[in-house]
């Protein structure tokens, strides 16, 4: 049913690469990703890292964040974790 509506479609685009190549994979389709600029730029800058481990994103179990979270406890270094858990509507309760 998905691939007869979206066959139909003059144009076809996704948020990302990846839904794009899902769609030529498992639908034979072509479509476009739109690549938009995220949120931080032009605020980010090279430097030292330091002892800190920072990223961004759901807590979501496809976004296999708990690998991340898990794999603190066997690091060597005086690694500092913290966890942000301000972020509105990103299911952060599954």
């Amino acid at each position: 049913m998905d691939h007869r509506a979206l066959a139909e479609c003059r144009s076809l685009f996704t948020i990302a690469k990846n839904p794009a190549d899902r769609l030529t994979r498992f639908n034979g389709l072509e479509a476009k990703a739109l690549l938009y600029p995220p949120p931080l730029e032009g605020r980010t800058h090279a430097g030292d890292f330091g002892d800190d481990v920072f990223t961004v994103g759901c807590l979501d179990l496809m976004k296999r964040f708990d690998l991340l979270i898990r794999a603190m406890k066997h690091t060597r270094t005086p690694v500092r974790e913290r966890v942000e858990l301000g972020a509105r509507g990103c299911g952060g309760g599954r």
